[in-house]
């Protein structure tokens, strides 16, 4: 009795472990596993999204609150949500031009990861002048300029710009100039959240509508 039911055991297991069942068992492990992987990602990107969505409402309240804020002069800057206006002076580096060299550069209609710009630029007034940092992320709304194959978005030295940002005022150090010199660096705006950048004067003529460079697509 116990040999019988041994051998049918063993046949069970043969026929268990046949090609066919093996194949099939491979084949259900597999897609499940493809499902899991799948469902992961779509959850992930989901996310993303909606941290996009939701970084971008942020900023848009930012932007609002700033917008109301009074005009200041760069050099009375403090650590805080800042309204300025200035000429863009110099850069770390530029991207092209002669006269008046490009500091910022991306496809009209592109969202802020296409950007290209300067690692800081200068913008001063009469009073001093504030570092802008990280501008390739900043929000800059500005006339397109026709190109060869593109319409594009840039800022030049010479432009005069209106910034809202949050400012982080300069430590004051040791300084031959005088206390006000429109040389100094007086606070740095971008360093820790992104700015808006508006062209109010461009150094050269502006022949398009304005559109808003730095604004990401609606997905």
């Amino acid at each position: 009795m116990i040999a019988t039911l041994l051998l049918a055991a063993d046949g069970d297991v043969e026929w268990i472990a046949d090609g066919s069942w093996t194949k099939l068992t491979l084949l259900v492990l597999v897609a499940v596993c493809v499902l899991v992987v799948s469902q992961t990602a779509l959850k992930r990107h989901a996310g993303a999204r909606q941290t996009s969505r939701t970084r971008r409402l942020d900023f848009d309240l930012d932007v609002a609150r700033m917008s109301k804020c009074v005009r200041s002069d760069i050099a009375a800057l403090n650590d805080g949500p800042s309204k300025i206006e200035g000429v863009i002076r110099s850069a770390t580096e530029t991207l092209g031009g002669d006269t008046h060299p490009i500091v910022y550069f991306n496809r009209a209609g592109e969202g802020r990861d296409a950007a290209v710009a300067a690692q800081l630029v200068l913008v001063g007034d009469e009073t001093g002048q504030a570092a802008l940092m990280h501008l390739d992320q900043a929000r800059v709304i500005a006339a397109p300029e026709s190109g060869p194959r593109y319409e594009r978005i840039c800022l030049r030295v010479g432009d005069r710009v209106e910034v809202l940002g949050t400012a982080r005022k300069e430590a004051e150090t040791k300084l031959t100039e005088s206390p006000h010199s429109s040389s100094r660096v007086y606070a740095t705006l971008g360093a820790d959240t992104p700015v808006q950048v508006r062209r109010l004067e461009a150094a050269v003529e502006e022949t398009s509508r304005e559109v808003d460079a730095g604004q990401q697509p609606e997905n």
